[in-house]
């Protein structure tokens, strides 16, 4: 078991201090330290990799590599057993036009995104997990102003961001604009949830005297399937997906739809 006894004694590892962002891959876990510096953590601590700015978000997992961003607009993957050397790493072109931040991942199964942040916006790109190669590239001008890498979605042929009041899909096979569909109008941005026949998008905020809603669309044409309004909560709530279920929370209740893969 990977639990310790209710009466064990906690005690912080090796005394040292850890930024927010861990990720667990076998019987280690994987953190950075106060210093920037990535450590692998199990009987001991280990180091390994250069030191970075803070992560932003945990290292990725992807089959049997360990992928995460360091500086200068660079991804590497790496084996847990060979820490010190890299299986593959992608480097961005034009670095003098990187703002210094990290790159943020996105992954679904074997499936690996990358924003990358240049001074005029975040350039998209899809590398190959097993070799780290370009497959293709979407330019920041092409993509929303502004747009958060939280809230982009992986599916399983498509990926999916909102666009101000709009639901867009893009293949995951080039890049390229597949649909764009509009949603009521709302401020603050949207969350969408992916499911192997719709995609769950709600609110994150709510306008004055507007119920919370969740449409449901078809994910390979992006049609309107159904949407449930809910009136009496003028707050946004929070949608959860499970294989036969919907649940959704607000107005202080829990609700249970029955999920659309299981009609």
């Amino acid at each position: 078991s990977c639990l310790t006894p209710p009466a064990a004694a906690l005690r912080p590892l090796d005394g040292a201090a850890f930024g927010p962002h861990f990720v667990r891959f076998g019987a280690n876990l994987f953190a950075q330290n106060v210093a920037g510096q990535p450590v692998q953590l199990n009987e001991s601590t280990t180091p390994f990799g250069a030191i970075t700015r803070p992560w932003v978000e945990p290292p990725r997992v992807v089959g049997k590599l360990l992928i995460r961003a360091e500086e200068n607009g660079r991804i590497i993957a790496q084996h847990p057993s060979s820490l010190n050397e890299a299986i593959w790493h992608w480097q961005a072109s034009w670095p003098t036009s990187l703002t210094g931040e990290l790159c943020k991942l996105k992954t679904k199964d074997n499936t690996l995104l990358a924003a990358v942040p240049y001074n005029e916006g975040n350039d998209w790109v899809r590398l190959d997990t097993e070799r780290g190669q370009l497959l293709w590239r979407v330019p920041a001008r092409k993509l929303p102003d502004g747009l958060d890498p939280e809230t982009v979605c992986l599916g399983n042929t498509s990926w999916y961001y909102a666009k101000g009041n709009a639901v867009c899909a893009r293949s995951l096979n080039d890049g390229t604009l597949q649909w764009t569909r509009s949603l009521p109008a709302t401020t603050g941005g949207w969350r969408i949830r992916y499911a192997r026949d719709y995609l769950a998008v709600y609110p994150l905020k709510c306008q004055k005297e507007q119920a919370f809603f969740v449409s449901f669309l078809d994910p390979i044409e992006g049609t309107l399937l159904q949407r449930l309004s809910f009136p009496e909560s003028a707050t946004p709530g929070k949608v959860v997906l499970t294989p036969r279920n919907v649940l959704v929370s607000a107005a202080g209740r829990i609700f249970n739809f029955r999920s659309l893969d299981a009609e």
